[in-house]
């Protein structure tokens, strides 16, 4: 699950990703899996469960073009979850 939020002072767009450190480790750089594994794997020892949060700035642009992919997803009416998993994968 995921949102995309636009800072109003700054105007930086920050899109943040929760889910299952098993889920979540398919999103995130190769080299960041490792510390995923590492931090819940400690706070499950300790009886935690956990949640990944991850986020990544967009540009304007890249926001703009990916908001319209979306919104024809959206409104499709063929295979319209598989276009709109298209287009936040």
């Amino acid at each position: 699950m995921g949102i995309v939020l636009k800072n109003k002072e700054t105007n930086k767009i920050i899109f943040y990703l929760k889910g299952a450190e098993t889920v979540m480790k398919a999103c995130v750089r190769p080299g960041q899996r490792a510390t995923i594994d590492e931090s819940c794997e400690n706070l499950a020892i300790e009886g935690l469960r956990t949640l990944v949060i991850a986020q990544k700035g967009l540009s304007q642009k890249y926001f703009e073009e990916w908001q319209k992919r979306y919104k024809v997803a959206k409104s499709t009416l063929v295979n319209r979850e598989e276009r709109i998993s298209e287009c936040v994968q």
